[in-house]
């Protein structure tokens, strides 16, 4: 039943000032203490109220001290070579006050600075007193405590370190610029403040850091002790100073009361604000961090909990150095957040030896209903199998899984509300549980499958019926080459090496896939199923090695083939080139009926690739064609005479519309865009787009408006023709006619 327990080791320090009058001759010796102290065990189950006042002879600790809600430390120095051990010591007795609400504290925690990032979260701290505002500024020790107090609403110090009075040097002058002091808050109620002495106004950065704060003070007193007898003259120059400067350069000038009044108007607009229903202050809440929802609580009595109930949380773990502090700010966070739904929560961090940590975390959020959830996990230093409740959460909308590790799957994988997946830098394990995680998301919309380790896998199948988007990217082994891949950890280090690997059979099932997109390596072989409903397609493929590449251009035809019936297609130059390796499939490539925009990478790949040639003439209803001016022949090239064999059925009966960025001027350029103005009969608009910084060094708009004049002498196909001409990116519109006459 013990409430209240005050320990006092002040026999030492009294000892040294020889004021222990209690000594007699039979315990003379009694007092020689050479051992390295007690360690004393502190059961507090019922424990309030503590105080500790004296030399760390002793090592105390807690344990089950929750109930503590006051306490005080006051730790006196001892010699240089026990300040070390006395720091331990405090650090262990801070420890087991983590749930303490009152905290007074004056100790030697600086000799080992090392400790601050294990200092503890205080969330239930609410009233802090220090013994002077110097340590607020210069004690390392007490701004950790300051971060790691949430809901702290009331601090108290005493502003006991001044300047020495017997200082010469009294031609002070107000410090306006004292960086130390930046994170001082801003006293918005203070109207009265008193100082013990007049010199800390003018030497002591913390009080002028203080008065630039008020901007309500109309009371200042202060007492002249110091200066009244040794110094008069000092007095009269005091008191010129504060005249002089009231007006001028002293904190509460016009600027600041015009600031001040905006404070105001603030004040009256965050009155408004606590008005406010809680679920609409919880809404405004979720756009902060975490961290600056949490700091709201110091704001009023209705903010204190109101944190509690936010629908987002974000965390991101950051500098190492600070990892057990972020473990404990995220347990605590978890553990006091109330009942409701946590609809959005991210974690970023490193895993290493908290597996299960990053489990509980997971099952914390599931059990409040999450519906979007981004893991973004580095660093094994043990495996990782993912909480079986996460592939059976039933209010998952949205899961973002960013980890290279092996992606250990539960036997039974059922995402019923899930409809956006993405996964990147997975090591999938093998076809079993890959293929249970693609068809156990029986509404899923959107899938991003982004550098993945496939090299487990055999065959797989993307089959969802409601799947409309559907994004590849194999980068993976084209970012190993240059040293990109910042997750390789010691536990994955041979996971990706896929040298032997002659790629997986992925099978996609599009019955209502409305897009595709696959950027990277062909590594693997990819083909579309009952395809038909495929709109828009992006295909952008790295060239590998020459042993590769014929096999890369037949996997590229298999992806064409099976998007016969796509609206809109992106080809990149890559995939130009990669299909130039096995010319004997041009004339297997379907026929795109439906086709209306083709996006180029360069002009040049449209006069010289058999592969695009082959593409227009198999697009009969292409109204929209754009490219950029890149790649084109090398300049010292004079063979540009270039000229389509064969003009496409397209130029002739639909083709209105040509856009050309990154214009330069060039002379095959200009040749390229004379071929299109004579072969296109039926083109309604070309729109040029200039490259704007190649043309800044050449002459700017001047040169650009010569260019547009020449453009407009060259014969055409189409009587009807517009020229839109822009600069750059800012699209500039130089001018927009048709062209005079026909040839």
């Amino acid at each position: 039943m013990l409430r209240r327990l005050f320990i006092s080791d002040r026999y030492l320090f009294t000892e040294k000032y020889g004021e222990n009058d209690d000594k007699d001759d039979l315990n003379a010796d009694a007092d020689e203490n050479d051992s390295n102290g007690s360690q004393v065990v502190i059961l507090g189950t019922s424990l309030k109220w503590f105080a500790f006042d004296g030399e760390l002879i002793n090592d105390c600790c807690f344990c089950n001290s929750s109930s503590v809600v006051d306490a005080s430390i006051e730790a006196f120095e001892r010699n240089e070579v026990d300040c070390y051990q006395d720091a331990h010591r405090v650090f262990k007795l801070l420890s087991g006050l983590s749930s303490v609400e009152k905290l007074v504290i004056l100790m030697v925690l600086n000799h080992a600075e090392e400790l601050f990032a294990h200092l503890p979260v205080f969330y239930k701290l609410t009233r802090l007193s220090l013994e002077s505002l110097e340590t607020l500024f210069t004690c390392g020790a007490v701004q950790t405590i300051l971060q790691n107090s949430p809901c702290l609403d009331f601090l108290e110090f005493q502003m006991v370190v001044c300047l020495p009075a017997y200082d010469q040097n009294y031609d002070w002058v107000l410090n306006h610029a004292e960086e130390s002091f930046a994170h001082v808050p801003i006293f918005y109620k203070l109207t009265r403040l008193s100082l013990e002495s007049v010199e800390s106004l003018f030497t002591c950065g913390a009080v002028q850091t203080i008065l630039r704060n008020s901007p309500c003070l109309d009371f200042l007193d202060f007492q002249m002790v110091t200066l009244c007898s040794a110094y008069p003259d000092m007095i009269k120059i005091m008191i010129g100073r504060i005249i002089n400067t009231m007006d001028v350069s002293f904190p509460l000038d016009k600027a600041k009361k015009q600031k001040f009044r905006k404070k105001q108007n603030a004040n009256k607009s965050r009155k408004e604000i606590d008005n406010l229903p809680d679920p609409i202050l919880q809404h405004i809440l979720s756009y902060l961090s975490t961290k600056n929802a949490i700091q709201t609580s110091i704001l009023s009595k209705r903010w204190k909990c109101l944190w509690t109930s936010i629908p987002k949380l974000d965390f991101d773990e950051g500098a190492l150095d600070r990892r057990l502090m972020f473990m404990k700010f995220v347990e605590r966070v978890l553990a006091l957040h109330d009942p409701s739904n946590i609809k959005n929560f991210s974690l970023s961090c490193n895993v290493q030896y908290d597996t299960s940590h990053i489990n509980s975390w997971i099952c914390s959020v599931v059990r409040h209903k999450v519906q979007v959830l981004n893991l973004y996990l580095r660093n094994f230093q043990e495996l990782l199998a993912l909480p079986p409740c996460l592939f059976t959460c039933e209010s998952l909308e949205v899961l973002t899984l960013h980890m290279f590790h092996s992606l250990k799957l539960p036997s039974s994988i059922c995402f019923s509300s899930l409809k956006i997946l993405t996964i990147e830098k997975v090591i999938f394990s093998d076809d079993h549980s890959t293929q249970q995680l693609f068809t156990g998301c029986p509404i899923l919309e959107n899938l991003s499958i982004v550098d993945c380790i496939w090299k487990n896998v055999k065959t797989v199948c993307i089959s969802s019926p409601m799947l409309q988007r559907l994004f590849i990217s194999d980068r993976y082994l084209f970012t190993e080459k240059y040293d990109e891949n910042d997750d390789k950890d010691d536990l994955n280090a041979d996971a990706d090496d896929q040298n032997d690997f002659n790629g997986c059979q992925v099978v996609i099932f599009g019955t209502s896939l409305k897009s595709f997109s696959f950027d990277g390596e062909l590594i693997n072989d990819y083909c579309f199923y009952n395809s038909s409903s495929i709109v828009d397609v992006s295909i952008q493929v790295f060239e590998r090695n020459e042993v590769d590449c014929y096999q890369d251009a037949h996997r590229v035809y298999k992806l064409l083939s099976g998007i016969s019936s796509v609206e809109k297609l992106t080809v990149s130059n890559g995939t130009v080139e990669v299909l130039n390796h096995a010319e004997e499939l041009f004339a297997h490539v379907p026929v795109f009926y439906k086709l209306t925009r083709l996006s180029l990478e360069s002009v040049e790949s449209l006069f010289t690739c058999g592969a695009v040639q082959t593409i227009l003439q198999n697009s009969p209803c292409l109204d929209f064609l754009d490219f950029q001016m890149v790649f084109c022949i090398p300049r010292h090239n004079k063979n540009y005479d270039w000229v389509l064999d064969k003009v496409p059925t397209c130029f002739v009966t639909h083709l209105k519309t040509i856009e050309i960025s990154e214009f330069r001027g060039d002379e095959e350029e200009m040749h390229a865009v004379k071929i299109f103005l004579e072969s296109a009969s039926v083109l309604e608009r070309i729109i040029i787009v200039c490259d704007e910084y190649h043309f800044k060094s050449r002459g700017g708009l001047k040169k650009q408006k010569e260019i547009y004049k020449q453009i407009l002498l060259f014969p055409r196909g189409s009587m009807s023709c517009t020229v839109d001409f822009f600069l750059g990116f800012n699209q500039i519109q130089i001018t927009a006619l048709k062209f005079p006459y026909c040839s």
